[in-house]
């Protein structure tokens, strides 16, 4: 089996396959610019939502996990700054930027929610998205609506 240096599927079928920052597409460089710093943004979100949870939960093992939660989002973050940071200036400025980013800046408005009991420290996962719960529903909506 052969690896193809030609991209096989998809609206840049036969280009060649983009192997660095300097090779791609104008276009294609800013989608990705946006895709990694809103996917960084949701690691360190998610690590300020949890985090005060890791010494109030119910339990030694929510709160372990609470804190091994915190530690992987904020690994994962860390890991998209890299990639930021390999698109050169721009990449860096955002990269710089998230890391300052605190709770009510990030662009993904259910990361703007705080945790403030135990229960919204598993409502996200249990009811998110179509949510019945009605605070949830209204503050974690697109720009605070309820649906």
């Amino acid at each position: 089996m052969s690896v193809s240096r030609a991209v096989e599927w998809g609206v840049l079928l036969g280009m060649r396959k983009v192997e660095t920052v300097e090779q791609m597409p104008e276009e294609y460089r800013q989608v990705l610019l946006k895709l990694l710093g809103a996917l960084a943004s949701t690691e360190f979100a998610s690590v300020e939502q949890h985090q005060p949870w890791i010494n109030r939960g119910p339990t030694s093992e929510d709160r372990y996990i609470q804190a091994q939660i915190a530690a992987d989002e904020a690994h994962q973050g860390f890991i998209d700054c890299r990639l930021l940071r390999a698109f050169g200036p721009e990449g860096v400025a955002l990269a710089d930027d998230l890391l300052r980013r605190r709770m009510g800046e990030h662009p993904l408005d259910a990361f703007n929610v705080p945790f403030e009991s135990w229960i919204d420290t598993i409502a996200l996962y249990t009811l998110w998205p179509g949510t019945t719960c009605a605070p949830w529903r209204t503050r974690a909506s697109p720009r605070g609506r309820g649906r």
